[in-house]
């Protein structure tokens, strides 16, 4: 397999038209080493500029609602794993997670 692409890990949301891809995507390494699980929350890694990083509504969490996975096509794209996510703001019982981040 010398020369083929990573997996790349890649976020999509359902606004109500199917889901639509949000310009997030991360390697898996990026993750943790893992791939997020239906059920798992992911945090998104900054804050708007300006924004106080005290305020819990200041993070952005994705809740994964769905996952697809495509397998390799080709030594330039490698195997892609598509979550299908729920974006929300932090809650104000979850800043120790989300400053800590």
């Amino acid at each position: 397999m010398t020369g083929f692409s990573k997996p790349y890990v890649v976020f999509f949301e359902d606004l109500g038209r199917g889901p639509e891809y949000i310009r997030e995507g991360y390697l898996p390494e990026e993750l943790g080493g893992t791939i997020p699980n239906v059920g798992d929350f992911v945090l998104y890694p900054g804050v708007p500029q300006h924004a106080d990083r005290g305020d819990a509504a200041a993070y952005t969490v994705y809740e994964v609602l769905k996952r697809y996975f495509q397998p390799q096509s080709s030594e330039k794209y490698g195997a892609r794993i598509h979550l299908v996510v729920q974006s929300r703001p932090g809650r104000q019982d979850e800043i120790e997670i989300l400053v800590r981040s």
